[in-house]
């Protein structure tokens, strides 16, 4: 398996015609390069997929694209949703995360798969500090109700909140008016990050865009840590055993925090059984996409 990759940072949405330009440029003359029969790419955006199109068009190769809530729900890219739908059309399978995004690729005439995590790292340095911690794994995104879990702190002054991600928008805003029990970490490199959520006795996660499977709350359950996340039957579904759901409510998220404290070696207990049935379904899922996979690099 090849990784192909063209990141440039962003300078402004004057800048991004140019960046989009050479990174697709860029990618179809390593994939001219690499020559491959099969080839997988992540939506949003998907422009990502037109260089991919481009080159199997081309040359008879087949792609997959691994499609996440944002690629179809929420902006920029929902405004994209016929260029989205046109590739999904073309590619040979789309994988989504849950049934809705199933059917909306189904709908738009795609072959959709779903896989709802993926297994990370289960197993991670753990430095458990006095007390109760609960770790909010941001990226200050438009869906992260970042102002939610500061007044839930503010009314938590026991449990000590720490946040990561590089502050910006109006959650940067949100986080400068944080009580003392609430810690900014900034961006943090991977393995310090998986320590964090191993070591946290909680972490939250939260989205305000319905359909959303919460990356960062299956990490937690890999590592065998429970997860607060917003009540939404997504999440609901996927987490009910390993945690809490909650309203993206100061005061309902106040409360899950209590009672995760009051709870904790139950809920542990939760996630690590959680933990177990998700490894189960990967393994059942894997052995499908494989066989899929190798279905189209034999028969292309």
């Amino acid at each position: 398996m090849q990784l192909v990759r063209h990141h440039r940072p962003r300078r402004g949405l004057a800048s991004l015609p140019g960046k989009y330009a050479l990174q697709i440029a860029r990618t179809l003359w390593d994939l001219g390069r690499l020559r491959p029969r099969v080839l997988a790419c992540m939506s949003p955006s998907p422009l990502t997929a037109l260089p991919v199109w481009l080159y199997c068009r081309t040359t008879g190769a087949s792609f997959v694209i691994d499609a996440h809530t944002g690629a179809f729900l929420g902006p920029p890219w929902e405004r994209f949703g016929a260029l989205q739908d046109f590739f999904c059309r073309r590619a040979a399978l789309t994988l989504v995360t849950n049934e809705t995004l199933a059917r909306r690729v189904e709908h738009a005439g795609g072959r959709a798969m779903l896989v709802p995590d993926v297994p990370t790292e289960t197993s991670a340095p753990v430095h458990r500090e006095p007390g109760f911690t609960a770790l909010f794994v941001a990226s200050f995104g438009l869906d992260e109700p970042v102002d939610v879990v500061v007044e839930a702190a503010r009314r938590c002054p026991g449990i000590r909140v720490l946040v990561t991600g590089k502050p910006r928008g109006p959650g940067a805003g949100a986080l400068a008016d944080a009580p003392s029990n609430v810690q900014s970490l900034g961006f943090v490199e991977r393995s310090r990050y998986l320590s964090l959520v191993a070591s946290a006795d909680v972490v939250i996660a939260l989205t305000t865009r319905d359909h959303t499977m919460q990356r960062a709350a299956y990490e937690a359950i890999y590592l065998g840590t429970p997860v607060i996340v917003s009540d939404w039957p997504l999440l609901r579904e996927n987490f009910g055993e390993g945690g809490l759901t909650c309203a993206n409510e100061p005061e309902a998220l106040a409360r899950s925090l209590r009672t995760a404290r009051e709870q904790r070696s139950s809920l542990r207990e939760g996630a690590s059984r959680l933990r177990a049935a998700k490894q189960a379904r990967w393994s059942r899922i894997e052995r499908e996409l494989r066989t899929r996979l190798e279905t189209l690099e034999s028969h292309p």
